[in-house]
């Protein structure tokens, strides 16, 4: 009778029904781009970002798209922010640029782009940034991240994990882990040594 018992179920398990059932509009895009380029301005008719990329998914379910290769640029107070990834995700209500993957995020300044010199003799510092995944709050300019990440400047490379910063501010918060090095320029250890 046991024998029998098992027999059945193998031959006639039960199915299971999920709570509730799949909608496919929920997975599927509602709209697909390719070698897209999208440009934002503010009120008063500057250029805040662009963002570019290979490809562009939309999902209307959570109002989220997906963006293969972006590359993002904006300009602030002198300063040009250039960032791209392998992948990327872009949310409203915030609108908020997630990068993921091989994030580069390069700062340099507006002096240092015209091959101006800062009141110390040297170029403006130009920074570039590397970590895994990198969040741009768009509406505060704030950047963020939890993960490992490198910090480089020409003499500087630091070392951390996790970062809050706010480009408007020019603050960069480093939250844990933080290892550097600093090189001092060959002039700089000339004049010091007189």
């Amino acid at each position: 009778v046991l024998f029998r018992s098992v027999r059945n179920w193998v031959e006639a398990p039960e199915t299971l029904l999920p709570a509730e059932p799949l909608v496919m509009q929920d997975v599927r895009a509602d709209y697909y781009l390719e070698d897209f380029t999208t440009r934002r301005f503010d009120d008063a008719g500057q250029l805040e970002y662009v963002l570019t990329g290979e490809t562009l998914s939309h999902y209307p379910a959570d109002d989220r798209a997906e963006i293969v290769q972006p590359r993002m640029h904006m300009r602030d107070a002198g300063t040009s922010w250039s960032m791209s990834a392998s992948g990327g995700r872009f949310t409203r209500a915030p609108d908020v640029v997630t990068l993921l993957d091989d994030v580069v995020l390069e700062r340099s300044s507006m002096a240092a782009l015209d091959g101006v010199a800062d009141t110390a003799g040297a170029m403006a510092a130009n920074v570039t940034l590397r970590t895994s995944n990198l969040r741009i709050t768009l509406e505060s300019r704030d950047i963020s991240t939890n993960d490992p990440l490198v910090l480089e400047s020409p003499g500087m490379r630091l070392s951390a994990v996790g970062l809050q910063s706010s480009m408007q501010a020019g603050k960069l918060q480093l939250l844990s882990n933080v290892t550097g090095r600093y090189e001092v320029a060959a002039e700089s250890r000339r004049t010091d040594e007189r």
